[in-house]
């Protein structure tokens, strides 16, 4: 074989491999090209995250100090009604919140269980018939045996006069709504007490007392039904009395 044949036999078979190098190049280069916008767009994206990052740290010590305004102001606020009510008996102060809440407690249990019960038992009772004030002095009895005398409320409630077969479970339910009001308020560390006192056939005294249900504000005071609850002298709920225009023979 010739020089010149030899030649154009080895120039055919480069041909091919010179196309697959181009074809090579052309690929890292597009690679590499999608690898560089891949770079590009990772760290753009990294960039915004650290801003999130940055304006979240910001909002945080933002919030932050507005918490503490509250609190300063919240605590401002305490000071200054203490002082404008330290000399008040119908007024309370910051301190006196949960006493409250504890009166309006001690409001649901008067009318929720004590009247009920009360009621409850004057209607077992056919030979007396129902009368309001007999419904006012059994609620008072109920009274005095949880409150005044709570050191034995159960066995209070039990010596009363009672006539319902179902007594002894409205006695519990009774004592232990009562103690857990007294136990709430021994928790808040204020001085407070049930106060029962009143004066006889003497006109309600708006400042601490107010009618039982239905009883005349105008007619003389008989007998208190529920005592005033008073936290360090201030009055928080009134007494609840019972009200008529003559005194009535036995109570009956």
């Amino acid at each position: 074989m010739s020089v010149e044949a030899e030649d154009e036999e080895l120039g055919g078979v480069s041909a091919p491999d010179a196309e697959d190098d181009s074809l090579t190049n052309s690929g890292q280069s597009s690679s590499s090209a999608c690898e560089d916008s891949f770079d590009e767009d990772f760290e753009s994206l990294r960039q915004d995250v650290m801003g999130l990052l940055a304006m979240h740290e910001e909002l945080e010590g933002r919030v932050g100090q507005l918490y503490k305004a509250v609190e300063r102001l919240d605590e401002g606020l305490a000071e200054t009604l203490s002082r404008a009510t330290e000399a008040r008996n119908d007024l309370s102060d910051g301190r006196h919140r949960g006493h409250l809440d504890l009166r309006q407690k001690y409001r649901l249990f008067l009318e929720q269980q004590v009247a009920p019960a009360a009621m409850k038992e004057c209607l077992a009772h056919p030979r007396h018939g129902y009368r309001p004030e007999r419904v006012a002095r059994f609620a008072a009895d109920i009274c005095v045996a949880v409150f005044r005398l709570s050191e034995e409320r159960l066995q209070n409630l039990l010596k009363l006069p009672y006539k319902s077969s179902g007594w002894g479970d409205t006695a519990k339910s009774l004592a232990r709504g009562a103690e857990e009001i007294e136990l709430a308020a021994d928790r808040l560390d204020l001085q407070f007490c049930w106060d029962f006192y009143f004066r006889p056939h003497s006109p309600i005294d708006e400042q601490w007392q107010e009618p039982w249900g239905s009883c005349d504000p105008g007619c003389p005071v008989r007998f208190v039904v529920s005592p005033a609850y008073v936290v360090e002298g201030r009055i928080f709920a009134r007494q609840l009395v019972f009200t008529s225009p003559k005194k009535s023979g036995n109570g009956a």
